[in-house]
């Protein structure tokens, strides 16, 4: 999406633009629309950028949690030459309760993040069955026992009460 290709008109003049949106037969899957945006190459855009994440972290592979990626993409501001394809990020020395952030990533040239940077990127989340077992089982130890008695409730008494009097 954020690839910059030159559009030549006949009898007219060949210009820098790129792909902003786009439709796509859902059945056939051939183009039926394109939306393009002239760029003038001395000026600053405004991009969208995937973000990847590689490795395994040691929160999974030591501490049995899971990875989850929050955010696939950020929003960044750069001249047209320097927009990159994507950012790979490393999140194998991530532990549970650790996260990436948007302003982790690797900012170069003349890049300016957009997107909060204090967005996250992935983290390491504990698994929620497990975490609801541990946190139950102290719990029902040191509950005591109710005492459900048996039998009838005492209503006699009462009822002798009434024919006395």
């Amino acid at each position: 999406m954020n690839t910059i290709f030159d559009l030549a008109i006949s009898g007219g003049e060949t210009t820098p633009v790129m792909l902003v949106d786009r439709q796509v037969d859902p059945i056939r899957g051939t183009l039926l629309h394109a939306d393009l945006k002239r760029i003038d190459l001395t000026k600053r855009i405004r991009v969208t950028v995937p973000v990847h994440t590689t490795g395994e972290p040691k929160g999974v592979k030591v501490q049995g949690g899971l990875l989850e990626v929050v955010t696939r993409s950020i929003d960044i501001e750069c001249l047209p030459d320097e927009i990159p394809a994507g950012f790979t990020m490393d999140v194998t020395e991530l532990m549970i309760g650790q996260s990436l952030r948007a302003s982790q990533v690797p900012i170069s040239g003349s890049m300016k993040l957009l997107t909060p940077a204090d967005t996250v990127i992935a983290h390491i989340v504990t698994l929620r069955a497990e975490a609801a077992t541990t946190e139950a089982a102290p719990a029902a130890a040191t509950a005591e026992p109710e005492v459900v008695k048996k039998g009838k409730k005492d209503e006699e008494p009462a009822a002798d009460d009434k024919k006395k009097k």
